[in-house]
């Protein structure tokens, strides 16, 4: 999605899903599913914008992952469900 962003020169806006109530699979990815009935809320993180020149893959993975992180935590508060785990 970076690259995708670079060549693009589109902005990319980190967005997750969360439940009050799920299952996490154990797969690599502890992938979450909501429980039927349970609140669902879709939440959203800063724009992020990556350039082509001075560009560090590392640097802007952590940027991404940053809001990612954002996004969830801000999510998980408006829910009152802790997904740091």
């Amino acid at each position: 999605i970076i690259k995708l962003a670079q060549l693009s020169v589109c902005p990319v806006v980190p967005v997750v899903f969360a439940g009050s109530a799920q299952l996490r699979i154990g797969s690599w990815d502890r992938m979450i599913i909501p429980v039927p009935f349970s609140r669902g809320l879709y939440g959203y993180g800063p724009e992020l914008r990556f350039r082509r020149d001075g560009f560090s893959p590392a640097a802007a993975l952590a940027r991404l992952q940053a809001g990612l992180d954002h996004a969830m935590a801000q999510t998980s508060r408006q829910l009152g469900v802790d997904f740091s785990g």
